[in-house]
């Protein structure tokens, strides 16, 4: 109300500034579970050393939706494509951190090897509940509301969606 008022008295460049000023400001990532049937799949990432193992994370670029984010963090790090992900849950790991979790599938389990910058070192596709030693602890509740969001729908394994590996990430 008070933004409006202050639009039509001292214009919209005015009111946008202010509302710079006194608005939160949040990062956003995203987490993405992608499933081949039972099974999930998990990155070691080198910039973890106390739990290197988790999913593709990464955060959402000013140019892009968070659901482009997914996609390309996933052709990023394992260099699988998937034509499309489902929103799953969102959550603030802190007071400025928005993550959301989109969940993706695949038809083949495709090898996963080291990212080209090395941000990745290897992948594992396990099945549910068998998780790594060196999970990152936050991203079990992720794995496990991506599995019920997954059973609900009646199994997006169902409609597989990709599985083809990528020739070249974008960027």
């Amino acid at each position: 109300m008070v933004f409006g008022w202050l639009g039509r008295h001292v214009g919209v460049r005015w009111v946008h500034r202010l509302m710079w000023l006194t608005q939160a400001k949040f990062v956003v990532s995203v987490a993405i579970v992608v499933f081949h049937q039972e099974q999930v799949l998990f990155l070691r990432h080198s910039y973890r050393p106390r739990y290197p193992w988790g999913l593709p994370t990464g955060w959402v670029r000013p140019s892009e939706t968070p659901e482009e984010a997914a996609l390309r963090e996933v052709a990023e790090e394992a260099a699988i494509c998937l034509e499309r992900v489902d929103w799953v849950a969102s959550q603030r790991p802190t007071a400025h951190h928005l993550q959301l979790t989109y969940r993706g599938e695949v038809s083949t389990a495709l090898a996963v090897g080291p990212s080209g910058d090395g941000e990745i070192l290897e992948g594992r596709w396990l099945s549910l509940g068998d998780w790594p030693d060196g999970l990152l602890p936050s991203q079990v509740a992720l794995i496990e509301a991506a599995s019920t969001a997954r059973n609900r729908m009646g199994g997006i394994h169902r409609q597989p969606v990709s599985g083809e590996r990528c020739q070249s990430p974008k960027d």
